[in-house]
């Protein structure tokens, strides 16, 4: 057999041509998104393969072992309904009422308390704890939110406990989140802008006294109290600076995240970048990327004033001074308080700026709303049926039932967290 003689010229090198990356909207990707979801949905013109080919018999298990398994999983079914009708403080305590969101640790519900009548938010872990250290990972999250002061800008905390292996934490009931709050609307005022930014600043400013670190602000992590104002939470990365260590410090969302962070730098200005990425997002409606040239030319101070160009210019450097490369020279939170732009603004909505200080647990009734309901105040004394089923947390507040009997080995995990802490700070 004839070996083919070689080609007289090259053969040509394929080229493959890459698209510039370009910042866009929401609304953009929304509409590219669903270009393409018309173009690759498939015709349904064959049936599923479960049709064609008998799938093979399940096990079948006993109805004890099948018992046993439903009582263990129950929480991670998650229905409202079971998680009504299943004996436990959470059914003893509250009244489910809907779910509010779920992610990829944990679950949070709408719940009526049986005690006072109020609403509550609670959240819970989807993954039970698997040993000792897991458990001690899961109940870092309860750890952070005991060492936030009160404050009016801060989502409350109440109390927390775990059963079953899962961890239940009761917060206070918030109207939505920042980013689903926004995307119902087509266009956000510079009015609404800046008293979130207001709310916003005056969280960190409290967090940053108490050397704490949120490290992870974003929309989701905002939430519309039912009070009208800006409270953020979500603290389950935050970094203490006076006690952590580097080696435990973790990244928030990559897409609000300051460039000095990927230097391995977690410090308090790292808040106010992305806070500012935050606004710049909410003014722009942004579809803020996760990498690539345009991140880095958001984290190089090259602002795309083209996105905002409808707002003043007073605003705009504002975001610009938070958005600041260098952590260094970037704005503080109190330093931006005292920003004569917003000081107008906080003036105009009838909120000074001037008392940033430990006076923060100012009358609930001077910040609600006339239409808005009572908040429930976790130094309020309730009336006891039973002493002896009622579990009262050490700041004195919420009062919790326990129905179970410490014998029984079905619920033999029940605790109250908050007596453990002081043993796991130290």
């Amino acid at each position: 057999m004839a070996l083919s003689t070689p080609l007289s010229t090259p053969r040509p090198v394929p080229l493959f041509l890459s698209e510039p990356e370009v910042l866009s909207t929401k609304k953009d990707r929304d509409k590219r998104q669903r270009i393409v979801r018309e173009i690759t949905e498939p015709a349904r013109s064959a049936p599923p393969v479960s049709r064609v080919i008998p799938q093979r018999n399940r096990l079948i298990l006993s109805p004890n072992v099948q018992a046993k398994i439903k009582a263990l999983n129950v929480y991670k079914i998650g229905s409202i309904e079971n998680l009504n009708k299943t004996k436990s403080i959470l059914s003893e305590n509250f009244t489910v009422l809907s779910k509010l969101g779920s992610g990829s640790f944990g679950e949070v519900y709408k719940v009526r308390s049986k005690e006072d009548g109020q609403l509550y938010a609670i959240k819970r872990t989807i993954d039970s704890f698997k040993g000792n250290s897991d458990r001690k990972l899961k109940m870092s999250e309860v750890i952070k939110y005991r060492k936030i002061p009160v404050h009016p800008n801060c989502v409350k905390f109440y109390t927390a406990w775990e059963e079953n292996r899962h961890f239940f934490i009761q917060t206070e009931l918030c109207h939505a989140s920042l980013d689903k709050y926004v995307s119902q609307l087509d266009c956000i005022p510079e009015s609404d802008l800046c008293c979130w930014l207001i709310d916003l600043l005056k969280a960190l400013h409290h967090l940053h006294r108490h050397f704490l670190v949120h490290m992870d602000v974003k929309p989701d992590n905002v939430f519309i109290g039912q009070d009208g104002i800006c409270k953020l939470g979500d603290y389950g990365i935050m970094y203490d600076l006076s006690t952590d260590k580097e080696k435990d410090a973790q990244e928030g969302d990559c897409r609000y995240l300051a460039p000095e962070v990927m230097k391995g730098v977690f410090n308090t200005p790292a808040d106010v970048f992305s806070l500012g990425m935050t606004i710049l997002e909410l003014a722009g409606d942004l579809d803020l990327p996760n990498g690539g040239e345009v991140w880095h030319e958001l984290r190089s101070g090259k602002i795309p004033s083209r996105f905002i160009e409808a707002y003043s210019q007073e605003f705009r450097s504002i975001i610009e001074l938070m958005l600041d490369p260098n952590p260094n020279s970037r704005w503080t939170a109190e330093k931006l308080l005292a920003h004569p732009f917003l000081n107008k603004m906080a003036i105009d909505r009838q909120k000074p700026l001037n008392e940033l200080n430990d006076s923060y647990e100012i009358n609930a009734e001077c910040l609600r709303s006339p239409s808005a309901p009572a908040s429930f105040s976790s130094d309020e004394e309730f009336p006891v049926q039973d002493s002896k089923i009622c579990r009262t947390t050490p700041s004195g507040g919420f009062r919790l039932k326990n129905t179970f009997d410490n014998d029984n080995e079905d619920h033999a995990l029940v605790r109250n967290l908050l007596d453990e802490f002081s043993s796991v700070d130290e």
